[in-house]
Parts: C-alpha cells; structure tokens; sequence
C-alpha cells in the first residue's frame, strides 16, 4: 500500500475519485510518480498544458484524447483503442499508475453499456497487477442520472470482482 496524504493506495484497484477539479486525482497520481511508479495519464487536456502544471515532465506518458487528430490522441468515442493502449502500457512496464481524466468527455461520447464494459475492462486490466488505476470524475459536470449509474456501476463491479479488489469510490472533502 502507498500513502497519498491520508489515503492508502492499494496496487491491483481502480478508484473512481468524485471531485469538481482533478486536484486529488493528480496528488494521488503524483504520489505514485514520486515513489518510482511509471505513469500513464489519459486527459482530455492538451499534452503541453499537462506538463506545463506538473513538475514529473518525462516521468509520465500522456495519451491526448479529443476529437482533434495528431499524433498520441485518441477520438473519445474509440473506447477499444484506449483500452488496448492501457492494455500495452500494463503489460510493458511493472510497477504503474495510471490516471483517466477524460470521463466526462468519455460519457458525452459513448453510451452507457460502452462505458459499463470500459470500466470492467479497466478494473480486470489493473486488477492481480503491481498497478493502480484513478478516474476522475465531477459528478456536477454529469446528470444525476448518469452518476448514478456510474456508482451503480461500481458498486455491481466491486461485487462481481475476483479478485474481490474492484472500483472504489472516493470523494474529495
């Protein structure tokens, strides 16, 4: 387990973590990058952006995701792509973290089975490895409804886990 302030980490889980910025996403992602994890992180934010606010430039691959086209960027609606290209990430490097902070441009894309076998998918690619997985989500920026298809979604995928480690949700303060 690895400590991010007051939270432990545990390898082998996916976190969903609800905050309205991606403050304790990137602290938790930091963390990981600090104790020697190699990083992946898909955003939807532009790559120099990214690097221009975080200090571990080089440590960590971006996978650009919007509907622009250039090299490293994935179209949001191509779910099968960023998973085979967390897939590739997982099983190149052994000791990993990998933040997902794309979700709400991800929902807009996709529907909600899509987003169901992303999210199992994501949880059975983390899930018996020495890899910890965080998406962000800002339950504001979605619908109620939505959300709460998400948590439902967490909690059925938590349940039908094996191993039992799944998605866990945490909420900023």
């Amino acid at each position: 387990m690895e400590p991010a302030g007051d939270l432990l980490l545990i390898k082998g889980y996916t976190y969903i973590v609800d905050e309205g910025s991606s403050e304790l996403s990137i602290a938790l992602f930091e963390h990981g990058l600090k104790s020697g994890r190699t990083g992946l992180c898909m955003t939807g934010e532009p790559p120099q952006h990214l690097e221009r606010r975080h200090p571990f430039k080089g440590r960590f691959e971006i996978v650009w995701i919007t509907d622009a086209s250039g090299p490293g960027t994935l179209k949001p609606a191509m779910l099968d792509q960023i998973n085979a290209k967390l897939e590739r990430f997982l099983e190149k490097h052994a000791c990993t973290i990998c933040l997902i902070d794309a979700f709400n441009l991800l929902s807009i894309s996709n529907d909600f089975n899509n987003i169901l076998r992303f999210f199992t998918l994501i949880r059975d690619d983390t899930a018996g490895r020495d890899s910890m997985t965080i998406i962000s989500i800002d339950s504001r920026a979605v619908p109620e409804m939505r959300f709460r298809q998400v948590m439902r979604l967490a909690e059925r995928i938590f349940k039908e886990g094996s191993p039992p480690e799944g998605l866990v949700l945490l909420k900023q303060k």
